[in-house]
């Protein structure tokens, strides 16, 4: 029985110091960037993601979500990308 229970205590040391590991391990949080473009933008265009619509000059009503979609558009008009890199060196 006091082997059950010295068990019992070791497992639950071990398991919190495993926890706190963990913790101590997670990589730490970012904020936006805040040079990354904004959900709304002129001309009635939406970015969301980093570097998305970063090239865009005169273009009016696209849409690019996730990282470097539509990263080279300059002056499209009504072009969409959804997901990572997505119509990448379209201009």
């Amino acid at each position: 029985m006091i082997r059950l229970i010295q068990l019992r205590q070791t497992t639950s040391v071990f398991l919190v110091a495993f926890a706190l590991g963990c913790f101590g391990l997670l990589p730490a949080a970012n904020a936006a960037d805040p040079a990354a473009p904004d959900t709304a933008l002129p001309g009635g265009n939406t970015a969301d993601g980093n570097g998305a619509l970063l090239s865009l000059t005169t273009g009016i009503y696209n849409s690019a979500f996730g990282i470097y979609s539509l990263l080279s558009l300059t002056d499209g008009n009504f072009c969409t990308g959804v997901g990572a890199g997505t119509l990448l060196v379209n201009t």
